[in-house]
């Protein structure tokens, strides 16, 4: 047995050799990789995807640590895609992999994704911007690329309800509402009720929680209002990274089923 073999038997053993053969060639981007992005990287990575194109403008941050893969105190301040990409080399030394330090705006969507490559690229969209999601999930989907979605785990307690749909069937998501809305309303998208968008997307049906004294003084108010940002809902690494394993593990799918189509 090869090394190569040996590092993705657990893989061969699930798919076959000729599904391990397709993940090694097949090559996949990652349009944000946060508190989902990083751990949907990562599993992919751990399957066998033999190239990865990583997408991300921010640095880590202290408060990344307690959800984010690549966030620990060795790497606060350093660009989130060379982070991980130190790790995903680690992991898979042959993987191929390129980084863009770059923020994904409706300006350079185009560049970013060039429909000619549609036909041979993979992608997991995990950025939660409203604007840019919502623009860059109109791109894929008019351009034909083979792409998932991934909704909000802002608030959300637990990882165990995560579900896969259409994007018209997400429930309790906000962050999803609101991307039909726009994509409705900017993009001239028409599904209503049971009609589909024909977009796929990885969802925590629940609904979001606070906790009782955010809004009170004390040291709870200060966590939110320190940065002089609006209260947000806060996260949990249970959640965001269930739903990056639920991404990979549909992505792994689409790439095995496309390669029998």
């Amino acid at each position: 047995m090869n090394e190569e073999t040996a590092r993705f038997r657990g893989t061969a053993a699930l798919y076959g050799m000729q599904g391990l053969k397709i993940l090694r060639n097949s090559s996949l981007t990652m349009a944000g990789i946060g508190g989902v992005g990083s751990w949907a990287a990562e599993a992919a990575v751990r399957a066998g995807i033999g190239r990865i194109r990583l997408l991300d403008h921010d640095v880590v941050s202290l408060t990344n640590c307690n959800r984010q893969l690549h966030a620990m105190s060795s790497t606060l301040g350093k660009p989130k895609v060379e982070v991980l990409a130190a790790r995903l080399r680690d992991i898979s030394p042959d993987l191929a992999i390129r980084t863009e330090r770059v923020l994904i705006t409706t300006d350079n969507i185009q560049e970013l994704f060039p429909a000619q490559d549609a036909g041979g690229e993979f992608v997991i969209e995990a950025i939660d911007s409203m604007v840019s999601k919502a623009a860059l999930v109109n791109h894929l989907k008019r351009s034909r690329f083979n792409f998932i979605t991934s909704g909000g785990a802002g608030g959300k307690l637990s990882g165990m309800t995560v579900k896969t749909g259409d994007l018209a069937a997400a429930e309790q998501d906000p962050l999803l509402s609101r991307l039909r809305e726009i994509l409705r309303e900017q993009y001239g998208f028409t599904a209503t009720g049971s009609r589909k968008f024909g977009i796929r997307c990885v969802y925590i049906p629940a609904p979001r929680i606070r906790p009782a004294d955010v809004n009170t003084p004390g040291e709870m108010q200060e966590l939110y209002d320190c940065a002089g940002e609006e209260v947000k809902f806060g996260t949990s690494m249970a959640v965001t990274a269930a739903l990056g394993l639920a991404l990979a593990g549909e992505m792994i799918r689409r790439i095995l089923a496309s390669a029998h189509q």
